[in-house]
């Protein structure tokens, strides 16, 4: 390329608006060494979209079944009746009363599937309210994804 030809001029990489995201402080697996990875809401949304709104047996106390109450033991949120979600595509017709869901595997065989460490907490009517996550190492307790805005390449 010839930066004097002004017909092969390099076209600068530009950004629309932002994005709205969540800063997930840990890599994306056990084997993914990033400091932190981001979820966009976008993609979040795509999830919920496809997932049940929270039903009367989702309120109780002791549900396991997704959707099921989000307790906020951690107080990360200031609000009543909210929900927690697993973050991917998640089968909730498979699950069972303690909230383990199985799929076929490739050779016909039950395979448990991991909700993994990522949630997405909303209200009764499906709204975000924010994403959660257990840090490395800790598979009880949560932490409040950052809100950022990541710019989107053309």
């Amino acid at each position: 390329m010839c930066f004097s030809d002004p017909s092969q001029k390099v076209i600068p990489k530009t950004y629309i608006a932002s994005e709205p995201a969540y800063r997930i402080n840990r890599g994306r697996n056990e084997n993914d060494p990033s400091a932190y990875h981001l979820r966009t809401r976008a993609s979040i949304q795509r999830h919920l979209d496809h997932s049940p709104a929270p039903t009367a047996e989702s309120r109780k106390k002791g549900n396991k079944r997704y959707p099921k109450r989000y307790n906020d033991r951690e107080n990360l949120f200031r609000e009543p009746s909210l929900y927690e979600y697993p973050s991917k595509s998640w089968p909730y017709n498979q699950q069972n009363a303690k909230g383990k869901a199985y799929t076929a595997g490739a050779n016909g065989q039950r395979v448990q599937v991991d909700p993994e460490f990522t949630r997405t907490v909303t209200d009764r009517n499906k709204n975000v309210k924010g994403v959660i996550y257990h840090p490395e190492g800790d598979r009880s307790g949560f932490v409040r994804a950052q809100e950022v805005n990541r710019g989107r390449r053309r």
